[in-house]
């Protein structure tokens, strides 16, 4: 059982968690890690409804002193008598507008890593990057993803899993399998991460109109650049640089067997699930009208 509300300081503006762990509590908060990127890709990639983000609040992947958490709470205390429907329609709107990619002066950049790496296009060398690095991590991208890889949603969904895969490594006492996931998790954030992710997150702060997205990014930003320290600290801990972890959620599926052979396939399916009706969630037949009719999107160009 994952262990709550681990002890969390704040320091100089930036969550930071506390040293000298036991193995189990660094088990357990490698857990507590993977939910909290679960939740946040999840909100990019679909809109989340009032009773999830009621959850979060509630039973928070640990205790955090954030802006982030503070602007989020202060949403849903603004919002506890509104009905949840009108609530789900305003988040849908909003989600629309700011990952939508509609056009010039309405939205800002789609939340790609190839477009905001000043590429402006879908499928560039972001994308075809982290596509790689899901590969050899044994992680596909599998129906009914419909997102390019370098997506904020599935690049912080690839952290959850990494995490995830920490947490086991960790109950298992299999030091080598830790530090590899640690690595794993340090060079992902330094190399794609943190290059965009921040301005990202800062440029939806500044633009989101209702409270909620400005929270979650702040939250994003802070979350990110704070796992970083932590990772580092534990890779120079070791002596090397690594980092790992681990997660189980509806987005990725268990190994599958390969009828051909009869052996298991090592690989994990990521997978979102599939957009319902009134959700919001289905934001790539919008995408592809707005911006797949050019080949590069940028702020100059996309006046559409």
């Amino acid at each position: 059982m994952v262990q709550r509300n681990l002890q969390v300081t704040r320091t100089k503006g930036q969550i930071r968690v506390p040293r000298n762990l036991s193995n189990d509590s660094m088990s357990n908060l490698a857990s507590s890690r993977a939910k909290a990127y679960s939740f946040l890709a999840s909100t990019y990639l679909q809109v989340p409804t009032k009773e999830l983000i009621t959850e979060f609040l509630n039973h928070p992947p640990f205790s955090i002193e954030s802006q982030g958490m503070k602007t989020l709470n202060e949403f849903l205390s603004h919002n506890k008598l509104t009905p949840p429907e009108l609530l789900h329609e305003r988040l849908a709107r909003e989600h629309l507008r700011l990952f939508g990619g509609l056009a010039y002066g309405h939205s800002p950049p789609p939340p790609y890593e190839s477009v905001w790496e000043g590429e402006g296009k879908l499928m560039g060398k972001a994308a075809v990057n982290v596509l790689k690095i899901y590969g050899e991590a044994g992680v596909e991208l599998t129906a009914p993803t419909t997102e390019p890889p370098d997506h904020v949603g599935i690049e912080l969904a690839y952290l959850s899993y990494l995490c995830s895969k920490e947490a086991d490594a960790r109950r298992s006492t299999d030091a080598n399998a830790t530090a590899k996931h640690l690595r794993m998790q340090y060079d992902f954030l330094r190399h794609h991460v943190e290059r965009w992710v921040p301005n990202f997150c800062q440029r939806i702060a500044k633009d989101d109109r209702i409270r909620f997205y400005r929270g979650i990014a702040t939250l994003t930003k802070e979350f990110v650049l704070a796992d970083i320290e932590t990772i580092l600290e534990e890779l120079r801990k070791n002596g090397s640089e690594q980092f790992n972890e681990e997660i189980v959620t509806e987005a990725f599926k268990p190994p599958q067997t390969d009828e051909k052979n009869n052996d298991r396939k090592t690989s994990t399916s990521l997978a979102r699930r599939p957009a319902q009706s009134g959700q919001g969630s289905g934001l790539c037949g919008m995408w592809k009208v707005h911006v797949l009719s050019s080949d590069t999107y940028s702020e100059d160009q996309a006046r559409n």
